[in-house]
């Protein structure tokens, strides 16, 4: 049986009465550093699945696939946490963060929301938000074509 995909609405644009500001965006811990510039003013929200680390006080967010290296990781501040805050600890912890991705002379992410989870949970969870990005994701508003 022959079915057709429509995914126009990936090309709809957003407007005031749904503003992209409102919305949290899913990007992998390893796209975060990439997101980033130095021009940075606006704060993004986003979602994001890594693992979280504490070296010296201060926590840190990475890829679950990658290694530690110093270069793929984002500092995470928790000041904003709507819930107690995370005390530093010794070994990692795979996590889900919800927060803003900020330039204040480095990517830092303020956390809002963290969720602690399974490594094995975190990996899948991390898979399929992956996935769904890729398949139902919205366009960029700097790739609509105009028809005009």
């Amino acid at each position: 049986m022959n079915h057709t995909v429509n995914n126009t609405y990936r090309n709809i644009p957003f407007t005031d009465e749904t503003p992209k500001d409102e919305f949290y965006s899913f990007f992998d811990a390893s796209e975060l550093r990439n997101l980033c510039d130095d021009e940075m003013v606006v704060a993004k929200k986003c979602r994001t699945i890594g693992t979280l680390f504490s070296e010296n006080g201060r926590h840190y967010l990475e890829s679950i696939e990658s290694s530690q290296r110093e270069d793929s990781r984002i500092q995470v501040s928790m000041m904003y946490m709507e819930s107690e805050r995370m005390p530093s600890v010794v070994m990692p912890q795979t996590v889900q963060l919800f927060g803003e991705l900020m330039w204040r002379n480095r990517p830092v992410l303020m956390a809002w929301i963290v969720m602690v989870m399974s490594a094995s949970t975190a990996i899948k969870l991390n898979k399929v938000l992956n996935e769904v990005k890729q398949l139902h994701g919205a366009v960029p508003p700097n790739m609509y074509q105009d028809d005009t």
